[in-house]
């Protein structure tokens, strides 16, 4: 299971643009097997930049304006404030906060959150076009009539035409196997006896320092993670975390558990894998053509 890159490929074509982003904080961005079939988040923010470039270039075709420049900027910059928050393989956060700085300042919040940078998202607004009239809608959707300023509404509208331009099924989030492959190993870690064993231990060192956690996913569970400010009470509950599991050496066993699992996996669908990164370097080629040209 990969943690969410972005508030997805709708969200950033209805956003509006974000505050500057701080600098990323350094801190623990694992890799796993499957990570080298799927699409670093950087490369999620160019698949979103290239089909807000194609949305806008095909309504422009029906007469709307459309402002590449900010465009371009609101989603670099959606994009920037996902890697602070996830890392370049959106996996900071795949164990629970697990680094002693990000602890101490921002619990367990993320860091764009903590810091007030979360990216603001406007349904009626999308990058580079503004506010959508409801005429402007059912060009974008597809949704009847069927001609718009004497033009034919393609199939689909606007929105689908961009997403068959970079693939050709009109699907741009990760192959199925990879997708697949990344959850499963993240879902059955928790009934492996090993990792169970780990989070026993985890569980016994948090209740040592007052916290009555039974897994890392309850951690901090009682904490509004969505509040403007960082209470010292989450603080030092995100920091007790990250002892107690650098202590029981819990993150070790848990993402070598789904190392092993994600290794075996890939081993048994070689081809499948194979055919997985093919697509994934074919799409990002046509990303690079359409950014190339915007």
């Amino acid at each position: 299971m990969r943690l969410t890159l972005s508030a997805g490929l709708l969200t950033l074509l209805a956003g509006c643009a974000p505050a500057a982003v701080p600098a990323p904080v350094a801190h623990d961005d694992f890799v796993l097997p499957a990570d080298a079939y799927a699409f670093t988040v950087p490369e999620t923010g160019e698949i979103d930049l290239a089909r807000a470039m194609l949305v806008g270039q095909c309504m422009k075709r029906f007469g709307y304006a459309f402002d590449a420049a900010a465009a371009r900027d609101m989603v670099t910059r959606s994009s920037r404030s996902t890697v602070a928050d996830l890392g370049r393989y959106g996996n900071k956060r795949r164990y629970g906060v697990t680094d002693p700085a990000i602890a101490a300042r921002y619990g367990y919040h993320l860091v764009s959150q903590a810091a007030g940078e979360t990216p603001k998202t406007d349904p009626d607004s999308p990058p580079g076009l503004g506010h959508l009239s409801a005429t402007m809608r059912v060009v974008l959707t597809g949704q009847s009539p069927a001609q718009v300023n004497g033009r034919p509404v393609p199939k689909g509208g606007c929105s689908r035409t961009a997403a068959e331009a970079l693939s050709p099924d009109g699907v741009l989030g990760e192959a199925g196997v990879v997708a697949e492959a990344g959850g499963q190993s993240y879902r059955d870690s928790f009934a492996d006896p090993t990792v169970v064993a780990a989070f026993a231990r985890w569980s016994r060192c948090m209740y040592a320092k007052g916290y009555a956690y039974k897994t890392p996913r309850d951690a901090g569970a009682e904490f509004d993670v969505n509040s403007a400010a960082v209470p010292a009470a989450e603080s030092a509950a995100a920091e007790a975390d990250v002892v107690c599991k650098q202590q029981t050496h819990l993150v070790d066993v848990w993402h070598g558990y789904e190392v092993a699992f994600q290794n075996a996996r890939i081993k048994g669908d070689a081809a499948v894998f194979r055919a997985a990164k093919e697509d994934h370097d074919a799409r990002m080629k046509r990303v690079s053509d359409v950014l190339k040209r915007s």
